[in-house]
């Protein structure tokens, strides 16, 4: 192999060496953006109390109701003490 065979290859090696790091920088900038993108969301997030809802009324049919005045992540429907 000559001389300058050896450093052609040698600067390919490092070019592509180089084109790796900024496609791994760019997806941990990617990442970075969309962690914060969601901790910016869950800010926002709110907890609702209902304190009367029909005993007949499950999960799904609360999440139908309420889905058309926003995102619905969670529902938790405790049941009534019994006194």
């Amino acid at each position: 192999m000559t001389e300058t065979n050896h450093d052609e290859s040698n600067n390919n090696l490092l070019n592509e060496e180089k084109t790796e790091d900024k496609i791994e920088q760019t997806r941990k900038n990617r990442k970075k953006k969309c962690l914060l993108r969601e901790a910016n969301d869950a800010d926002k997030r709110g907890v609702c109390y209902m304190s009367r809802i029909p005993p007949h009324m499950d999960p799904l049919k609360l999440r139908q109701i309420l889905s058309q005045y926003g995102e619905i992540e969670r529902i938790y429907l405790s049941p009534e003490s019994k006194k």
